[in-house]
């Protein structure tokens, strides 16, 4: 999953797999198992909005994801297995509109 934020203000901590933007709003919320990302994860925009939403297992990425736009809807949704892309991936315009459709095979368009 590639982050695409301006991380100038963020604060310098981590606590309990929870990091902060400098004005105390929520920047990412992670479960770690033995050191390695497993389980729930998500991050938001410094509004408060949610951003990223996916699950990790053993440090990869793993099961559905969804990205989205700071007004709320849906920008991607896709899915991973043994942290690759697989299945339909969709991308969408800031209104909700499908734009367009992949489908994906072990980290391969197919």
């Amino acid at each position: 999953m590639t982050e695409q934020s301006d991380n100038s203000n963020l604060q310098n901590q981590a606590e309990d797999g929870v990091k902060y933007y400098m004005n105390g709003q929520m920047y990412k919320k992670m479960t770690y198992k033995d050191g390695q990302l497993d389980g729930p994860w998500e991050q938001f925009y410094p509004s408060g909005q949610v951003h990223y939403e996916g699950a990790f297992k053993n440090g990869r990425p793993e099961g559905s994801l969804t990205m989205y736009y700071d007004n709320g809807q849906v920008f991607k949704k896709g899915s991973f297995k043994n942290g690759l892309k697989d299945g339909a991936w969709s991308i969408y315009d800031d209104r909700g509109e499908m734009m367009d459709e992949v489908t994906f095979k072990a980290g391969r368009a197919v």
